[in-house]
């Protein structure tokens, strides 16, 4: 498995990240990364920015996205305002990276 996170910079400089696995076998299960944020720093987002939950900090699993050919869609974080690059950046590598238990896709389960 070969996963690349994409770290991306707002206008109002605040960061977004998300786990992306460039090849994924059509039938293989999909994965998550479970990120231990600290509290107050970051935040689930849809992809239009909006917050997926009230929720800032803590335990965070967000989706790894696999590319059109499947239904798996990366889910986003945002950190909140004056959070550095370089904290956001040593939190998400610490993430754990296991297969998806429930759902088909991030979509759908947040749905069920």
């Amino acid at each position: 498995m070969r996963l690349a996170t994409h770290i991306f910079k707002t206008h109002n400089r605040r960061f977004a990240a998300q786990f992306f696995e460039g090849m994924h076998g059509l039938y293989d299960k999909p994965n998550v990364a479970t990120v231990a944020f600290p509290e107050g720093s970051a935040r689930k987002i849809d992809v239009y920015g909006k917050p997926r939950s009230d929720e800032i900090g803590g335990t965070i699993i967000m989706g790894v996205g696999c590319g059109d050919h499947t239904p798996y869609a990366a889910e986003l974080v945002l950190t909140e305002s004056g959070v550095p690059l370089s904290v956001f950046k040593e939190v998400l590598v610490k993430g754990v990276i296991s297969e998806r238990k429930t759902g088909i896709s991030s979509r759908i389960q947040a749905y069920e």
